[in-house]
């Protein structure tokens, strides 16, 4: 029997050019600017669960070394297209193939959500090793509570994704066990009739004196 993550990557794989196009103008625009302001100018951006490419070609058209990943190969099949400007590879958020202190910032815009949830701690753990002193990170989840692989009726009865939601604190306290200190979180209630969910974004850092 296939599991959840394995479902879930399928079902991106079936409806990639579906979800690219529905999400192609869902830009998070306060929080590209906020994000980029803990960035130094032209650093190391990792898009984590990249999707399709959308943030991605922001980033990188505005003169940051952008690197894409995600499990889906039809999504980055796009993504490459999207930003060609940047960089994607096929990869799993729960084991980044990169040296400690590699990235500036990663932003992670609802990717994190279709781990399990016991798996969050080691992908914020992965996060937190190849991110550089001080370096920034961007989480976008859903609110709520439990997990649940459930169908997707947006793209037809046969497309099911795993989901974890979350409550602010729940969040915020995973993040500093990993080592991180929050710098902002908010709730944003769906603007689009595409998003159903309250979205939790926050930002934090790295937080080095842990380790000094």
């Amino acid at each position: 029997m296939k599991d959840a993550t394995r479902i879930t990557i399928e079902s991106y794989d079936r409806i990639a050019q579906q979800f690219a196009n529905k999400v192609a103008n869902l830009h998070h625009t306060g929080e590209y600017e906020k994000f980029l302001g803990y960035v130094p100018e032209g650093g190391k951006i990792l898009d984590l669960g990249c999707g399709s490419g959308r943030d991605a070609k922001v980033f990188s058209e505005k003169g940051y070394e952008v690197t894409g990943i995600d499990r889906s190969k039809e999504l980055l099949k796009i993504a490459r297209e999207t930003a060609p400007k940047a960089q994607f590879f096929e990869m799993d958020i729960l084991y980044l193939s990169y040296p400690d202190q590699t990235f500036d910032g990663i932003w992670a815009a609802s990717s994190i959500l279709h781990l399990p949830k016991k798996e969050v701690p080691r992908c914020l753990k992965e996060a937190y090793n190849v991110l550089k002193p001080e370096g920034a990170l961007y989480v976008c989840v859903k609110k709520g509570d439990g997990e649940k692989l459930e169908p997707d009726l947006r793209y037809g009865p046969k497309i099911s994704r795993h989901y974890s939601y979350f409550q602010p604190d729940e969040l915020q306290g995973m993040l500093e066990q990993a080592g991180f200190s929050v710098l902002e979180k908010k709730l944003l209630k769906p603007e689009s009739e595409y998003l159903k969910n309250t979205e939790i974004r926050l930002f934090a850092k790295k937080d080095w004196s842990l380790e000094e």
